[in-house]
């Protein structure tokens, strides 16, 4: 028995199914699913699915409407989506809006995200099938009248304070529109690849070997450190001989000079923008999503989109906040360097003052998850909140701190699962002096019991060593990777995966021996991998 994608039939050497035949009977299961891949059927199937969709969640959470060009827009806010954007702080302070790119036949799927101790965290999702900005403020509207009533934090309908989104014209009148009071953001990382393809494209005649130092020119404006380096910077660079060559991307950097308010992070002081200057994580929650949502699959029709977004998305996410409300690491512990924690001295309730071992003076606003500095100014974890957490223990975990403390745990089971009684096996500390005398007594029992092991492990070696020689080539071949390794980093890594390779010999698997594999298909070739050649496939379906 073979199974094609829902289509299952018998192959025998007596006879063969046509290659169009067996086409035919999987587009007539394929539209008894998914009916036909445009007309009205596509938009009666839409509505009916979404009308089941509203029916299982009691509630409206996804709603559809055609544009005058005939467009089809759907809009979802998912129970999980509107639970976060009640309960996450960051929600009401800076949303990413970015497009997955083509998910189908002409299928979009535009995301806003916010980020979290838990990654980037879904706020709406828009499917649209055109980029144009009708198509698009369709989608917004659509999505703002789901939206629940403290929506963005609190905010409303006002939005989040900042909205950070790629290039794309449409998009940005778009949110202008519907939401004027917002702060609209260019990212960083989309402002430099922008500026590199207008390099490299040729209608602009620009030497090949001009272009990365006229690339390096641009990052030092968008990298500025401050509004008067960043004016220095831009008249040097229409002085440079370079740029007095290519007077096309001189008149372009004075074009894209003029909207520096949008990219140029020195001018985002005074925004809470948690230092995010790129949308990183929204590329990783696109990865996820065609990863762990659509399995690397393209999907065929605006419908197939719809429903998975209908029945995967949301369980992901569930999944994931549970993970991390329940103790697992997302991201790597903050390493202070730099600040002396004999030196941090405690104002008053929620202020510290930080002394670092240069000389600089710092006040921290644990309350508030803010610093003096640069990055702490924006809202985003810096080493000296982290320091002020660890020097005097503090639980309150804000920003990127490692979720370890009760109340935000509860928060997150309370955005997976609705569910706000705290049902979790982990209960609060009783006393944060007893905790810590407790987990420190287990460290040292611990190390006590890895040193020991560590010492006999060597003894046994060296007796092996002496009455053995056939371990002394072994032992050489040791001692020779050791001394290659000269970082922390790589010694760690060498002796995590230490014994853990099995080679293909240790499962009896000769990989280059064909003779070890049968074909599933009595009296028939091996399969090979990659796709055949016409030649092979055309004489199987004869």
């Amino acid at each position: 028995m073979l199974s094609v994608t829902g289509v299952t039939f018998v192959q025998r050497r007596s006879w063969r199914t046509p290659y169009r035949r067996i086409l035919r009977l999987y587009n007539s299961i394929f539209k008894k699913t998914y009916v036909a891949a445009s007309g009205d059927s596509v938009i009666q199937d839409l509505q009916e699915r979404l009308v089941v969709y509203n029916n299982e969640q009691r509630e409206t959470c996804g709603l559809m409407e055609l544009t005058a060009d005939g467009q089809i827009v759907v809009a979802f806010c998912t129970p999980l989506m509107k639970r976060i954007h009640r309960l996450a702080r960051h929600s009401g302070e800076i949303v990413v809006i970015d497009s997955s790119g083509y998910c189908g036949k002409n299928s979009r799927a535009f995301l806003l995200l916010t980020h979290s101790a838990a990654g980037g965290l879904p706020l709406g999702v828009i499917v649209t099938k055109s980029e144009s900005q009708n198509s698009i403020a369709t989608g917004l509207n659509l999505l703002k009248t789901l939206l629940p009533g403290d929506a963005f934090y609190g905010r409303g309908e006002l939005g989040p304070n900042v909205f950070m989104t790629n290039d794309c014209k449409a998009l940005r009148q778009a949110l202008q529109n519907l939401f004027p009071q917002t702060t609209p953001l260019l990212s960083v990382f989309h402002v430099l690849h922008a500026m590199w393809r207008w390099l490299w494209d040729g209608h602009h005649e620009v030497p090949v070997e001009d272009r990365q130092w006229l690339l390096d020119i641009f990052k030092k404006l968008v990298c500025a450190r401050s509004p008067v380096e960043l004016k220095t910077t831009y008249h040097q660079a229409l002085l440079d001989p370079v740029v007095l060559k290519n007077q096309q991307y001189r008149d372009h950097l004075t074009a894209v000079f003029a909207q520096r308010r949008d990219w140029a992070t020195c001018l985002c002081t005074g925004l809470s923008t948690w230092c995010e200057t790129t949308n990183n994580f929204v590329e990783n929650t696109v990865r996820i999503l065609k990863d762990s949502i659509f399995y690397r699959l393209k999907t065929h029709t605006i419908i197939q989109l719809v429903d998975l977004i209908c029945t995967r998305l949301e369980g992901y996410y569930t999944k994931r906040l549970l993970g991390v409300a329940s103790g697992r690491p997302v991201r790597c512990e903050f390493q202070p360097d730099g600040v002396d924690p004999d030196r941090i001295v405690q104002e008053d309730e929620s202020i510290y003052t930080v002394t670092t071992k240069t000389g600089g003076i710092y006040l921290v606003n644990i309350s508030l998850g803010m610093c003096t500095c640069p990055a702490g100014s924006s809202g985003a974890l810096c080493k000296h909140q982290h320091a002020v957490t660890q020097a005097f223990k503090l639980q309150e975990g804000h920003n990127h701190l490692p979720v370890t403390s009760f109340m935000p745990n509860k928060s997150l089971y309370e955005m997976a699962t609705g569910i706000q009684e705290e049902v979790l096996t982990t209960s609060p500390p009783a006393s944060e002096d007893s905790g810590a005398e407790e987990a420190s007594v287990q460290s040292e029992l611990d190390a006590e019991h890895v040193e020991s092991r560590l010492r006999s492990m060597f003894d046994d070696l060296m007796d092996k060593f002496k009455k053995d020689k056939t371990f002394q080539a072994p032992l050489e071949s040791f001692l020779s990777s050791f001394e290659k390794i000269h970082t922390d980093s790589n010694l760690i890594s060498a002796l995590s995966t230490f014994g853990k390779m099995e080679s293909a010999t240790s499962q009896n698997i000769q990989p280059t021996d064909d003779a070890h594999f049968e074909s599933p298909l009595e009296d028939e070739q091996s399969i090979t991998s990659g796709p055949p050649p016409k030649r092979a496939k055309s004489q199987q379906w004869e």
